[in-house]
């Protein structure tokens, strides 16, 4: 009777008026609204993005999803609790309060019950970013309660996304709460079709139904696993697929149920984390069951399934019931690669049934060569589960990938996966590429990881060393002609001493994948001379974006790359969320073809950009140059020090605009010494500032301000105080910019 009578409660709790939560007066200060308001898209941008889908670019998306009026204004409205707070597992535990940075909960608008379905999602995700965010820790699912917060969405430039998202000011739990059949706990089952749309040949969002489905509790019925990549201490990626579609969608693991990095960081209990011997697993392949809220989050787990990139759904199931295996073909776990000799690659790989009840038939590995031999191997069961069989006729420095396929015996089998690649070198690593590239060229990790130290015999240059946290980070080349795949990072606890330019001997070492870097670690080496590095790559922004711009991207992991003349087109690449250290360049201006720089380098330190510093949005770099890396799903730059971040040519001023009426005629000397005469125009009278600044954008020096006639004038600057170097000068009149260079010489 406990369950009828409550949500006899419940829904009679509907019809009753709702204290407002919110400080100030209802309609100035705040707005009274339900979370499909919050999540509509006016139908003209909905229009645009239908209409324009195969050509979409990032801007384009980010404009029309981000035309909802409420965004930034302060809000009110009354929901359930679908997720438990203690599972939200996307931000590390603060030391200083020993709770999350941020906290994510799903709720749903109440107002679901009682009103049709429309065309909008009920369901939000509230981010408590607060230092004290106790009130949301304190919630249970089936809580109703009412939320006063700011619409704040987490977006990316990068990519265009946009997933809808509540600041709370306030939560405040009514008293009332939901049973678990009551009708708001139901999700809405869909199909990858229903959310998804094919173009381009590749999966994009259905625009037009975008509001439908932003942050909305759905359910998949008896999806395909098309490929489940576990990590056991790490963070899973996994895609998806209705059967007879050519849509999918991927996990995103906002919960702490759905990744395995979280044991020992967060404390459990109270937290639902993972067991470091009880990892979550998904199968490499077969059918399920999968429940969870829908996130434009700009993330394709590295699938890179979709048009433009990551213009795709993802989903986070939030507890282990949304994740229910139906049927599950044999589990195959390969054994590392490690090396291989002409005298064979040896393949051990553990298979066990997926589904209860069923045996393994058959255990088969396809392989390629690419000195050209192909073919297909039976691997033999040797002991409990374990397989083994070994490919021959390879040839010294043969790449060998193979894909091991394992069927039971009701025919469920495992579909091809990521291959495997085991490089043949003789017994040891001759090359970089042999460890950095990828089976096909493209998006992925190395095809060797090794947990023992295996044999080297490589020679290579250091380009670049810095601190990072507590470890050293030197990225070696070995490539003159600046080859794809030749550059990659080694990691040491401590500071090695190396110097860039020193030539190095490698014996010995392990590969590993971190995050999706490939480094070297333990390695054992000798200094065998010193000099110059090789020369920075030079390329564009525009290379890393499109169709081909992650498998370039990932063709320079570790090179040594510089960019000539970007422009910051962001200066929080993560905004409105962050800033996480860092700014978007571009080689064209736009966001687009924008490219991460990050300050990963403990000599670099960037909080989201001083309105006077070099990252400020609109500044023209004469280059930025660093290590090409991967974190977070995206590629950056990682500059060593701030001498990569190259003067600054054009200096943007917020509110201005290029200047039509104003110009600098030129400064005399120039270079100059103590200093110069700087003569410049105005086609109207008006105020006039002229300042000097630095090449990180500091303010070194005011030439002259004032009200100045429509005419040509010459002003005096005073430089004897400023250090050898080359510095900017700005002048802003009737709301225009104009700038020039000037060198100052001792």
């Amino acid at each position: 009777m406990r369950t009828a009578s409550l949500f006899l409660v419940a829904v009679l709790a509907l019809a009753a008026p709702v204290a407002a939560q919110c400080v100030g007066t209802e309609g100035v200060d705040f707005s009274r609204v339900t979370i499909d308001q919050i999540n509509d898209i006016p139908q003209t941008n909905v229009d645009f993005l239908v209409a324009n889908a195969s050509t979409l670019t990032a801007d384009q998306i980010l404009t029309n999803l981000t035309a909802n009026p409420l965004i930034g204004e302060t809000v009110e409205f009354t929901a359930a609790v679908l997720s438990d707070p203690y599972s939200s597992g996307l931000a590390s535990i603060v030391a200083a309060t020993g709770t999350p940075g941020r906290i994510h909960v799903f709720v749903r608008d109440v107002a679901a019950l009682t009103a049709p379905d429309g065309t909008s999602s009920h369901t939000i995700q509230v981010v408590d970013g607060r230092s004290d965010n106790s009130a949301t820790l304190g919630l249970f699912v089936g809580d109703e309660i009412t939320v006063c917060g700011t619409v704040s969405p987490f977006s990316s430039t990068a990519f265009g996304s946009v997933s809808m998202q509540i600041s709370p000011i306030s939560i405040t739990a009514t008293g009332n709460d939901y049973p678990s059949d009551s009708p708001l706990f139901d999700p809405v089952v869909v199909t990858t079709d229903d959310v998804h749309n094919i173009v381009n040949g590749a999966t994009q969002i259905d625009w037009a139904r975008y509001g439908e489905f932003n942050g909305e509790y759905v359910r998949f019925n008896l999806i395909n696993v098309i490929q489940g990549v576990p990590a056991p201490t790490g963070r899973v990626d996994v895609l998806f697929g209705s059967p007879g579609t050519e849509t999918q969608i991927n996990l995103y693991d906002t919960s702490l149920r759905y990744r395995n990095d979280r044991a020992g960081s967060y404390p459990n209990p109270p937290y639902n984390t993972r067991s470091a011997d009880n990892p979550f697993t998904p199968p490499a392949t077969g059918i399920i069951n999968l429940q969870g809220f829908l996130l434009y989050a700009g993330d394709d787990g590295t699938f890179a399934y979709s048009s433009p990139a990551r213009a795709n759904w993802t989903i986070s199931p939030m507890q282990d019931s949304d994740f229910e295996v139906a049927v599950a073909p044999p589990i195959v776990t390969v054994e590392e690669a490690g090396l291989a000799s002409t005298n064979g690659a040896p393949i051990r790989a553990t298979v066990v049934p997926g589904t209860d009840g069923n045996t393994v038939a058959s255990v088969v590995a396809d392989y390629t060569t690419t000195s050209g031999a192909s073919g297909q191997i039976t691997l033999t069961n040797t002991s409990g589960d374990v397989y083994e069989g070994t490919i021959t006729g390879l040839l010294l420095g043969d790449f060998v990938t193979y894909t091991i396929i394992a069927t039971d015996n009701q025919g469920a089998a495992t579909p091809p996966a990521n291959p495997t690649t085991r490089l043949v070198v003789g017994n040891a690593i001759s090359s970089i590429f042999e460890v950095q590239a990828t089976p096909d060229g493209g998006v992925g990790g190395s095809g060797v990881t090794t947990s023992a130290a295996v044999p080297f015999d490589l020679d290579a240059v250091v380009q670049a060393s810095f601190e990072s946290g507590s470890e050293t980070i030197v990225a070696i080349q070995d490539d003159a002609g600046l080859a794809p795949f030749s550059g990659v990072w080694i990691s040491f606890a401590s500071d090695p001493g190396l110097a860039v330019g020193d030539r190095i001997t490698i014996t010995e070492g392990r590969v590993v994948e971190d995050f999706g870097v490939t480094q070297l670690v333990d390695v054992t080496y000798t200094v065998t001379g010193s000099g110059a590095p090789y020369d920075y790559k030079a390329v564009s922004t525009d290379l890393f974006n499109g169709a081909d711009g992650a498998a370039t991207a990932e063709q320079h992991e570790g090179m040594a790359l510089t960019f000539d003349d970007v422009t910051v087109v962001a200066t929080n690449a993560d905004a409105p969320a962050g800033p996480f250290g860092e700014f978007l360049m571009s080689s064209d201006g736009t966001a687009a073809n924008g490219l991460r720089v990050d300050d990963l380098s403990a000599a670099i330190s960037y909080d989201g950009g001083d309105p006077a510093s070099v990252y400020t949005e609109g500044n023209v770099l004469d280059y930025v140059r660093g290590s090409m890396y991967f974190s977070f799903g995206n590629y950056k730059l990682v500059p060593v020090t701030t001498e990569d971040l190259g003067e600054i040519i054009s200096i943007a001023v917020e509110g201005d605009r290029e200047s039509t009426s104003v110009r600098i005629v030129g400064t005399f000397p120039n270079p100059a010494a103590n200093a110069a005469r700087v003569r410049f125009e105005l086609a109207t009278a008006g105020d006039v500032s002229l300042k000097v600044f630095d090449t990180t954008g500091r303010e070194v020096a005011t030439v002259a301000e004032g009200a100045f006639s429509a005419a040509q004038h010459t002003v005096e600057a005073d430089l004897g105080g400023l250090a050898t170097g080359i510095y900017v000068v700005r002048l802003v009149a009737n709301g225009e910019i104009a700038t020039t260079r000037i060198a100052i010489v001792r």
